[in-house]
């Protein structure tokens, strides 16, 4: 028998962060990145407009902080919007984010990731399947002053 290759755009099991982000950026090289909240210096919870995504399956949020304060810090949530458009929190990020750079949460079937360009952690266990619409928002643990934007992309 021969060998044979077979590539996937689908993430694998054993990928590490950088695998996956390749995979779903191949697949993707089209999709658009859209800014949630544009950059701004804030010191109270911030939500982004709700997220439609029926049509994907996950979607992945790029904080870029670019002033910082050094206290208190900031954490990413995802909640579920339900129908009288309240929130629940879907994904929460465990570490408050203190410094400058850019940070991400992916948002996909089967758990989270939230990373820096030096690391990752895998945050929550969900079920297989992402509620059809979602509402980001960037909360505070103090009323530090932090600047910073919020972008998202879809995920297939």
């Amino acid at each position: 028998m021969s060998a044979y290759t077979v590539t996937t755009f689908f993430p694998q099991n054993e990928d590490g962060t950088l695998e996956t982000l390749k995979r779903i950026s191949a697949q993707n090289c089209n999709r658009v990145v859209v800014t949630s909240l544009a950059s701004a210096a804030r010191t109270t919870t911030t939500s982004g407009a709700n997220i439609d995504i029926e049509t994907a399956k996950g979607a992945i949020f790029f904080l870029n902080v670019t002033a910082a304060s050094g206290t208190g810090g900031l954490h990413i949530a995802v909640g579920t919007v339900f129908p009288d458009n309240n929130t629940q929190t879907l994904i929460y990020t465990p570490v408050a984010i203190t410094t400058v750079g850019r940070h991400y949460v992916i948002v996909y079937p089967g758990g989270g990731i939230f990373g820096t360009t030096t690391g990752r952690t895998s945050i929550a266990e969900y079920s297989a399947r992402i509620p059809p619409r979602i509402r980001p928002s960037i909360q505070p643990d103090d009323a530090s002053s932090y600047t910073y934007s919020l972008d998202y992309q879809l995920l297939p």
